[in-house]
């Protein structure tokens, strides 16, 4: 397996130089599609036919800009994929009759400037980011090379039984890219489905073994409009967006916890003003709320629906409100199969954390919901991975020795249901 070594740590560093914002990750899926054509997969889709309604989608500009940087050659129609429908699934069927099998890794980095530092590993060895002012700062780049690993282990391996199916989501990052895969149906008539995270606390030669507490949520983005006038000659006749924003900003990190579960809100970005002497006209925000389950959600956006209404009022300005991006609670699992998988990997020496509460929101949590309300089984696990720095931070690295870790669990996972499902 020394090449699957050599292999994963190629792809992860070829990644980490291209990382993309969600529905730009143009180079990103045609690279991609490149490799898994190489690999010999013949069934690939991608465009428009793998998704539904996108939410937060880049605006024109922004995504042509993008392409005005990169260098993307291909020799297949790209047209969709360069119109922000990024991401692709690619299916592989053994002949033989059998399991239909999922899998998910998401493809998408992060707008952050990745550190200059020459002690950062991807700094060292010369596969930092060559996107100003964007990285691959979660693991994603990881993710990647995984599924492509193992995309070639199933491809090239003789006696397996069934089909298998590769979805390389975009959007992740503001949960996007998960709700609008599954709308298309990426994951239906699946008999097993899993997917996974790198690091998230858990140290290199750990797996967080089937994750539950996934949070529920929902982004918003928020313009106001009041009306602009001299800050001094005539005050009275503005209508301060900026007040109306920042006063909306205040009373959403006051509103009241909740005894029934977790609950989290945000806001992240706050942009007003031209001059420090005119009274602003214009005000945009950005926010987040999270919750352990669905019915806190709803109450939580009832309450930030109300409390901008009231704002509004209150200063006398318009507002204009969208939502941005959506992810489900999720905690089941089906304990049967979790006992079946976990008592054959542990015989196998891993070292499984059990039900690890994730805390946080993941969009493949739509998919997840979706196989086990089929009557699949659906799994999410973290694969350990010591963190030179935190996700989301711009010195974030991750220990490439977990992504060997993260494809042998994989494979293992696999070989177990092929030879389960032959007896």
């Amino acid at each position: 397996m020394e090449t699957y070594k050599e292999y994963l740590i190629e792809k992860r560093r070829k990644f980490h130089k291209i990382p993309e914002a969600g529905f730009m990750e143009i180079e990103t899926t045609v690279e991609i599609i490149k490799e898994l054509k190489k690999l010999g997969f013949k069934n690939i889709k991608y465009g428009r036919s793998i998704h539904h309604e996108r939410l937060g989608v880049p605006d024109e500009e922004s995504i042509k800009a993008h392409l005005r940087e990169s260098h993307i050659n291909a020799d297949f129609d790209i047209k969709e994929i360069e119109e922000g429908y990024t991401g692709l699934i690619a299916e592989y069927d053994s002949g033989i009759s059998g399991p239909k099998f999922g899998f998910r890794f998401d493809i998408d980095g992060l707008a952050l400037e990745e550190t200059k530092n020459k002690d950062h590993i991807p700094n060292k060895f010369a596969f930092n980011s060559k996107n100003e002012d964007f990285m691959h700062a979660c693991g994603h780049d990881g993710h990647i090379s995984i599924g492509l690993a193992l995309a070639k282990y199933i491809i090239s391996k003789k006696n397996l039984i069934g089909s298998y199916r590769f979805i390389f989501q975009g959007a992740e990052e503001g949960v996007r890219g998960g709700k609008s895969m599954a709308d298309a149906g990426c994951a239906e008539n699946l008999d097993y489905f899993f997917s996974s995270h790198l690091g998230m606390g858990f140290k290199t030669g750990e797996i967080g073994f089937g994750s539950v507490g996934f949070f529920a949520t929902k982004k918003f983005d928020i313009d106001f409009i009041g009306k602009s006038s001299h800050a001094s000659g005539a005050p009275e006749q503005g209508r301060s967006a900026l007040l109306a924003a920042a006063s909306l900003a205040l009373v959403l990190n006051s509103l009241t916890q909740y005894s029934r579960g977790a609950t989290r809100v945000n806001v992240g970005v706050l942009n007003s003003g031209t001059e420090r002497n005119i009274v602003p006209e214009h005000a945009h925000m950005e926010l987040e709320i999270r919750a352990e389950y669905q019915a806190l959600l709803d109450d939580m956006e009832s309450r930030v629906l109300k409390a901008l209404e009231g704002t509004s009022i209150a200063f006398e300005v318009k507002n204009q409100i969208r939502l941005m991006g959506t992810s489900i609670a999720y905690n089941y699992i089906d304990e049967d199969f979790f006992e079946d998988l976990k008592n054959y990997l542990t015989s196998l020496g891993y070292n499984l954390i059990l039900k690890p509460k994730f805390k946080a929101s993941e969009d493949v949590s739509s998919m997840l919901k979706r196989v086990a309300e089929k009557g699949g089984k659906s799994l999410h696990f973290i694969i350990g991975s010591d963190l030179k720095s935190n996700h989301h931070t711009n010195s974030f690295d991750f220990d490439e020795n977990s992504l060997y870790i993260g494809f042998q669990f994989y494979k293992d996972i696999i070989d177990y249901l092929n030879i389960k499902y032959k007896q």
